[in-house]
């Protein structure tokens, strides 16, 4: 309803108050959507590893050296 004339808006008019789109939100939400998904990942690696070492095995986390020189 508009305040002023007590009239309801019509879908045509539109209202001032809306905000236009912004993609500068959509990144910002892309960004933590996956910086959560790589947090996921690299605790749950850790956590293999982790469980490893608590079972007593060596070698849970093998260096690769460089082949020839």
């Amino acid at each position: 309803m508009d305040p002023e004339s007590g009239e309801p808006h019509t879908p045509e008019e539109g209202y001032e108050g809306e905000r236009p789109f912004s993609p500068v939100g959509i990144v910002i939400l892309l960004v933590l959507v996956g910086g959560g998904i790589f947090l996921v990942f690299r605790l749950r690696d850790m956590s293999s590893v982790q469980d490893c070492i608590w079972s007593g095995r060596r070698n849970c986390a093998p260096v690769e050296v460089p082949s020839g020189r």
